[in-house]
């Protein structure tokens, strides 16, 4: 990774450890708990990312493109991980597979690279969400008329200020119910209690005197949250995986965010999330632009793909089920 980071779209990942595949949700069944609620102050909710077959990483060979493309690659791959989890649940409870052909494999990867029109630079956030709709639409390459997108979007980073110039990018397309508005526990809960994939886009950077200066980004999928009066844990599979010579990995890998709040002057409150210490990520060993080392970012936005109804009689696995496995954004 670069030390001087083009602010042009999202970034890169972060982290150590392997996936493991092909773990039945069965064996879980008995820990299942109420569907993620928000239960007076508190949003807990998770997703078991065990039958995944293939945790898909962006810096794998079968990425298409040059290495500089694949190391900014985290939005498209971990939205093909996000779609990957909702087929994977709705073949779980008996449903039809949502899509024309499955998401989870690097054919999903290279073409939505295409629709959402990754660069070396990485992804804005309208290109993501109008990049999702191409390649799910009727004539994109893998129709599925049955998932609906929505998401947030920060103020901050539709204004392109405090260092987010180019995050956004253009305007969202018809047909995306995207929030205008900082990305919030509830929400994410909500999309993960329906068991959707979810995705957030995290800035990374510093907050001083309440005012917040951006040094590049990343996109992780969401797979838990666990919070509580404003501080808590946020899991996530992040694509970046475990760094190979400074470069991306071939395979997603799975972390715990600690996460508590912040008031930017002007721009109400963020959830900020901080790298466990022990993470050894693209920034290391000689700048502070990506959580590595336990430094922070805030969430700016957040991508979901539902397929309607479709949580509202699910298996949804908590923290206990998440012990058993080890527990995104864009811009390089």
């Amino acid at each position: 990774m670069q030390v001087q980071v083009p602010l042009v779209t999202k970034s890169v990942g972060r982290t150590p450890d392997s996936p493991r595949r092909g773990l039945s949700f069965l064996p879980l069944a008995a820990l299942c708990l109420a569907a993620g609620a928000a239960v007076g102050h508190a949003q807990t909710a998770s997703e078991n990312y065990g039958n995944v077959d293939t945790w898909l990483g962006q810096g794998n060979a079968s990425v298409t493109g040059p290495q500089a493309l694949r190391d900014n690659a985290c939005v498209p791959t971990a939205s093909a991980n996000g779609l990957s989890y909702v087929e994977a649940y709705q073949l779980f409870v008996s449903k039809p597979d949502p899509f024309t052909v499955s998401p989870n494999d690097y054919t999903a990867v290279n073409a939505l690279i295409t629709s959402m029109g990754t660069t070396t630079g990485g992804t804005t956030t309208s290109g993501q969400m109008n990049g999702l709709k191409t390649y799910l639409g009727a004539g994109g390459a893998n129709p599925a008329p049955n998932i609906k997108l929505s998401g947030q979007v920060s103020p901050m980073e539709v204004a392109g200020v405090n260092g987010l110039t180019g995050f956004y990018g253009g305007g969202v397309n018809g047909g995306i119910a995207m929030r205008n508005e900082n990305p919030t526990a509830q929400f994410m809960a909500h999309a993960l209690s329906q068991n959707s994939g979810l995705e957030m886009g995290i800035a990374w950077g510093s907050v001083s005197g309440g005012a917040f200066t951006a040094a590049g980004g990343h996109e992780v999928t969401v797979t838990s949250i666990n919070m509580s009066g404003g501080s808590g844990t946020i899991g996530i599979l992040d694509p970046w995986g475990t760094e190979v010579g400074g470069h991306a990995g071939s395979s997603a890998t799975v972390e715990l965010l600690s996460v508590t709040t912040v008031t930017i002057t002007g721009r109400g409150s963020f959830l900020q999330v901080t790298y466990p210490d022990l993470y050894v990520g693209p920034d290391e060993p000689s700048t502070s632009f990506f959580a590595g080392g336990g430094k922070t970012g805030i969430i700016v936005d957040t991508a979901v793909q539902s397929v309607p109804d479709g949580g509202t009689t699910s298996v949804i696995f908590g923290s206990a089920a998440f012990g058993l496995m080890a527990w995104r954004r864009r811009l390089a």
